[in-house]
């Protein structure tokens, strides 16, 4: 094998490829994902804290599952680039609560 075959994958930010004429921009804590053999889809939505049940939809997102993949690998590279400089992420939510407010939580279920 040469060299080349070798040499790691360098992740590539393009810029100036998308126009963002009209792109529309929101926050969501909430996504849910639905696959098929021709595509994946991504829903994203906004969780209100005072009714966690009934998500409301913002998005959805349709791909190619070899377009899913490119993008999972490009999240990776992100999040392994963001932890270095800033720490690890708490990806567990259980984590993220004060003791007060998990005792609550048991309490109300």
């Amino acid at each position: 094998m040469s060299d080349e075959n070798n040499a790691p994958l360098k992740f590539v930010k393009h810029v100036g490829l998308i126009s963002s004429q009209d792109e529309s921009t929101f926050y969501t804590n909430v996504a849910s994902l639905a696959i098929s053999a021709e595509e994946v889809v991504i829903r994203f939505g906004l969780t209100d804290p005072n009714n966690p049940e009934a998500p409301n939809s913002l998005a959805r997102v349709y791909m190619t599952p070899a377009h899913a993949k490119r993008l999972s690998n490009a999240l990776i590279i992100t999040i392994n680039q963001y932890e270095s400089n800033f720490g690890i992420i708490e990806a567990n939510p259980d984590n993220l609560l004060t003791p007060e407010a998990r005792n609550k939580i048991e309490v109300e279920a």
